[in-house]
Formats: C-alpha cells, sequence, structure tokens
C-alpha cells in the first residue's frame, strides 16, 4: 500500500510537458528496429535494438552506460564495442550490448517502447485477458522502473496508468491482491537489502 499511495500522491506533483505529435510519429517506425540501430538491450528472453541518441536523450542510465561514462564496466557485455560509422549496423555484433539480464523483460520492452511511442501497454497483448490485478501490478512495476531508468515523463505516464486502474479496481477484490502482492515484492525487496548489509558485515569481520 506503501508504494501506490507514494506514486499516486507523485503525480499531482509532477508537471510535463507532452511529447510533439510529429516527434512521436517520426519515432515509432524504429522501436525495436535494426535500422540505424547502434545498441543492443540484451534480456534474459531477448534482444531489443535500440538507438542511444533516442535512449540517452530521455534517460540519465543509459546516457551513463555509453562510452566516456562511470558505468559499471559489468553492465556491459564481454566483447561488445562501439563503432561511430555504418559497420555498427551493418555488423549487429559491433553494437555496444547493454546487459540487463536481471530485470523483468516485459518491463524493459515497456520501458523501450514509451521512449519511441510516448506511451506502453499495460496488459499482454489484445488477444489475452489478464487478471484484474494486473494492470496495478505492472504499473506499480513501471513505475520503479521509471525511476530506475530516470525517465521522467515515463514515471508520469505510470503514475496516471495506475490512478485510472486503481480508480476502477478500488472496491474489489482484485484491488486488495494487487495491494497485497505489492506489499510482498516491499518485503523481498527490504531481505535483498538486509541480505547485502549482512555480507557487508560478514566481509568486514574477515578483514579482522
Amino acid at each position: 500500500m506503501q508504494i501506490l499511495g507514494t506514486v499516486l500522491r507523485s503525480l499531482a506533483r509532477m508537471e510535463t510537458k507532452p511529447y510533439p505529435l510529429d516527434l512521436v510519429k517520426g519515432l515509432e517506425k524504429y522501436f525495436d528496429s535494426p535500422e540505424y540501430s547502434d545498441v543492443t538491450i540484451r534480456c534474459i528472453t531477448r534482444d531489443f535494438y535500440a538507438h542511444r541518441v533516442v535512449l540517452a536523450s530521455q534517460s540519465k542510465f543509459f546516457a551513463d552506460a555509453f562510452p566516456d561514462s562511470d558505468i559499471d564496466p559489468a553492465l556491459l557485455l564481454e566483447g561488445s564495442m562501439v563503432l561511430g560509422n555504418a559497420n555498427a549496423q551493418q555488423n549487429p555484433g559491433c553494437q555496444q550490448i547493454i546487459n540487463l539480464q536481471d530485470e523483468n523483460p516485459r518491463v524493459v520492452e515497456n520501458v523501450l517502447c514509451f521512449m519511441y511511442h510516448a506511451d506502453y501497454r499495460d496488459t499482454p497483448c489484445l488477444n489475452v485477458t489478464p487478471p484484474p490485478a494486473d494492470a496495478i501490478l505492472f504499473n506499480l512495476q513501471m513505475s520503479v522502473a521509471a525511476d530506475k531508468f530516470e525517465v521522467s515523463c515515463l514515471k508520469r505516464c505510470a503514475a496516471e496508468k495506475l490512478r485510472d486502474a486503481s480508480e476502477k479496481l478500488w472496491n474489489t477484490d482484485a484491488f486488495v491482491k494487487a495491494i497485497a502482492s505489492s506489499d510482498e515484492d516491499d518485503d523481498d525487496d527490504d531481505d535483498d537489502d538486509d541480505d547485502e548489509e549482512n555480507k557487508d558485515d560478514n566481509r568486514s569481520d574477515d578483514d579482522y
């Protein structure tokens, strides 16, 4: 419940301008397209074609992942490289590869989708009817991803979708289940943080 309240409260404080329609129309066709692609986003189940200028202009996370940045080298897969010429398009193996294999592929896909479409789908696909709580949970995940990848307009979009889904489902069992699931995720994150702190403490003790 805590994360839901935080996201909804933040919506009222946000002031972001909408994307110009012409800009969106121009970018849409390049989403996950090899045309002019110079970076590959690698998830555990699939890769996505992307374009550095699109990612870096909207996300500090991705801007920092490109050359001359202080990004953790572990994020870049071994053997990846960047060529500033047409060879990068002709030979995908020469593209920079950003490793996001620890991230939810559906979330990553929709983060990228937003950067090219100024919107994303909070339902899996047209011919699938997801559980009622799915939209709430997924928009919460997208809000968290917007913070991680530092995409401010995505943060507002996710908050608006979350508000709409919550208004439709607030008095249903699905809403209660969604809140319970989000609280469980928060507890899991806290447990992971505690585990990391314990590991650090143990390493410090070993030093002595």
